[in-house]
């Protein structure tokens, strides 16, 4: 979009390297102007905030990016300055919605967050954890409800999200762009990791949540023994930042899965997974973890609304597995059958590659901001007249 139109960017940062890392957007985008950063709300003060919005049931995130200097200047600025459209990007800024009412607005939320916190809810074990999500949900839901309805358009990732909240409120305006894969997945076909000197299965989340980390605890107490018994030879990583201390503990079990924390090369360690195991049962939007390894040609095994999000088939561009079972059974004829691996690797690659490539993504949102643009003029027009 930095190609096809002047864009002027408002952003917060956290620390010094952050704020530094906004001055350099303008040297890699074209047409794009940094007119104003500022820092994320900490302290007291955003304390005093989360405990507020608490209370009355709204997402605390948003705490962090209260700013009164932000909505002063954006007042004063937005009288004198013509934009075609203002966009939101993530629903922690959405406050400011009513400062740019006068324009068409664009919300990009990524995910339906009130959907993410009732699969978490459902995947978590313990009482507090159930609470927590529980109380997420019915802020999130709240929110998404009341919040989303005064946007000219909102945008999530994919199709089940974008059902969840229309059905949440009909009078959300709701329309699906997806993300876009990086380049660095998109390397020719030779290159693809379809067989290795020794199998790799590589089991990855964001494993400090615990409604992720439920899902990598079932396959390290339930599915990897089995496969150690069939396959003693194959290794075993799981990959993913600060696990829970239930998964933590689980693998204290087994000292013969590697933990990984960091990796120095992110696409190189990808690449060296034989098979890419993504056992989450909870979450909402696309799920970019898994859309990478398919962009490389790894055969994956992961949830079916994981792949619903991107439209993927089961048993044809990856494997779809709801119960411990059926994931055993997958990832044992993925071992054993080299052909299958590269069959799945490759349709899957090939999908993700079409579906989710730049210039696909690119018109997408091009297509909503010009929807919003056309839509928002309409609605004055008939205010006009009226």
């Amino acid at each position: 979009m930095a190609r096809k139109a002047h864009c002027d960017v408002i952003g917060f940062w956290e620390t010094q390297e952050e704020r530094e890392r906004w001055s350099l957007l303008e040297h890699v985008l074209p047409n794009t102007k940094i007119i104003w950063t500022g820092p994320c709300s900490n302290g007291p003060i955003c304390m005093l905030s989360r405990i507020r919005r608490f209370l009355c049931g709204l997402p605390v995130s948003f705490a962090a990016y209260e700013s009164l200097p932000l909505q002063s200047w954006l007042r004063e600025t937005l009288q004198r300055e013509q934009y075609d459209l203002v966009h939101f990007d993530t629903f922690n800024v959405s406050m400011y919605q009513s400062e740019c009412a006068q324009f068409p607005t664009v919300m990009v939320p990524h995910d339906a967050y009130s959907m993410g916190a009732i699969r978490a809810f459902r995947a978590v074990k313990t009482p507090v954890a159930k609470l927590s999500y529980l109380w997420k949900w019915l802020a999130y839901s709240r929110y998404e409800r009341r919040g989303y309805r005064h946007f000219t358009k909102v945008v999530p990732v994919s199709n089940v999200d974008t059902a969840w909240l229309t059905a949440l409120d009909p009078a959300i305006d709701a329309q699906t762009v997806g993300i876009p894969i990086g380049a660095e997945f998109s390397c020719d076909f030779d290159e693809l990791p379809l067989e290795h000197q020794s199998l790799h299965i590589v089991c990855c989340g964001f494993l400090s949540q615990d409604a992720v980390a439920e899902g990598a605890i079932e396959f390290v107490t339930d599915v990897y023994p089995y496969i150690r018994e069939k396959f003693p030879h194959v290794r075993v990583s799981m990959w993913g930042r600060n696990p829970a201390p239930r998964l933590r503990r689980s693998l204290l079990h087994f000292p013969e899965v590697r933990y990984v924390d960091y990796v120095e090369d992110y696409v190189k360690f990808l690449k060296s997974a034989t098979i890419y195991v993504f056992p989450q049962r909870s979450g909402s939007g696309i799920q970019v973890k898994v859309q990478q390894a398919m962009a490389l040609g790894i055969p994956v095994v992961t949830r079916s609304h994981i792949l619903q999000s991107m439209g993927v088939k089961g048993d044809i561009h990856a494997f779809e597995c709801d119960d411990n079972a059926s994931m055993k059974r997958a990832i044992l004829r993925l071992i054993d059958d080299v052909k299958l691996r590269r069959q799945i690797g490759q349709a899957g690659a090939h999908y993700v590659r079409k579906k989710y490539n730049l210039e696909n993504i690119g018109a997408n949102l091009e297509k909503v901001y010009l929807d919003a643009i056309a839509k928002h003029a309409y609605g004055n027009q008939g205010l006009m007249k009226q």
